[in-house]
């Protein structure tokens, strides 16, 4: 019995390698360059994984400071914020490179809206955005406490999204986040059993949470959320010069992760989730 479970574990242990080395083998160009790299970017993935743990923030101690732009892309019934969007382009423009920004994306509003997300594909083509997608669910369930309701199909709600990612060519990361930022260990558990790396966010700023070094920030691009779109404007205008300078720098969530694992190789930044005790 206790082979069978030892050969259990590690059959998990060898699948949620594999699936986040597939990830980065077939990965966008600019999501991360060289083997090395990879590789590196792999084991971190690994490591999460097998906690299992959420990527809420990174490290507080990366120098030159950082810190890394989430958007939400939840169904919605109001048109998507593209003056954002455009926000983030013109700020990549004048630092001379794509702009990194993470978009975390619902099956419901990619049905729904599929010109913005053309639109969206297309800057990313051109070189004006550095996405990085995150699987943010297929239907987004609200009622009942989020995908954390024992009726939801959570592993559908997952590879269904999963899979129309990739027939639209964005699936370029094994990152998902759970609708409302709520969870449980049962769901975080099977997540990675899947290979997938939770992403929150620590600076949801329409909830006045704010920017530190390391932050994830968090703010809703499907046009529910004016407020912390508003938010994130004044704070990228405040602190232009400084992020043109280099002084302070925008990350995708792949360089802030690389990053705050050298920093921290024992990966303190991760929020590891442990079951309740009964």
């Amino acid at each position: 019995m206790e082979g069978r479970r030892y050969d259990r574990r590690r059959r998990r242990r060898l699948l949620i390698f594999a699936l986040c080395l597939g990830f980065l083998v077939a990965g966008a160009s600019h999501v991360v360059s060289g083997q090395s790299v990879d590789m590196e970017l792999s084991a971190v993935w690994k490591q999460i994984a097998q906690g299992p743990g959420v990527f809420d923030h990174g490290s507080r101690q990366i120098s030159p400071p950082g810190f890394a732009i989430t958007t939400d892309l939840c169904p919605s019934t109001k048109p998507w914020n593209r003056p954002l969007y455009e926000m983030l382009v013109a700020l990549g423009e004048k630092l001379h490179k794509p702009f990194p920004v993470g978009i975390a994306v619902s099956g419901r509003w990619m049905e729904k809206y599929p010109d913005a997300l053309r639109q969206m594909m297309a800057w990313d083509k051109a070189g004006k955005l550095a996405i990085t997608w995150i699987n943010h669910s297929d239907t987004h369930p609200v009622k009942g406490n989020f995908l954390v309701n024992p009726k939801v199909d959570f592993t559908r709600e997952v590879e269904i999204q999963a899979d129309r990612m990739r027939k639209a060519g964005i699936f370029n990361a094994p990152y998902f986040r759970f609708p409302g930022l709520i969870f449980n260990f049962t769901r975080l558990q099977q997540l990675s059993e899947m290979g997938y790396i939770a992403v929150g966010a620590d600076a949801w700023l329409a909830k006045g949470q704010r920017v530190r070094n390391g932050s994830v920030v968090l703010v809703h691009g499907n046009g529910n959320e004016k407020f912390g779109v508003r938010l994130l404007k004044i704070y990228l205008k405040l602190k232009e010069k400084e992020i043109l300078s280099g002084k302070l720098r925008v990350l995708s969530l792949n360089e802030l992760l690389k990053e705050s694992a050298k920093a921290e190789p024992e990966l303190q930044f991760i929020s590891w989730i442990q079951p309740k005790s009964k």
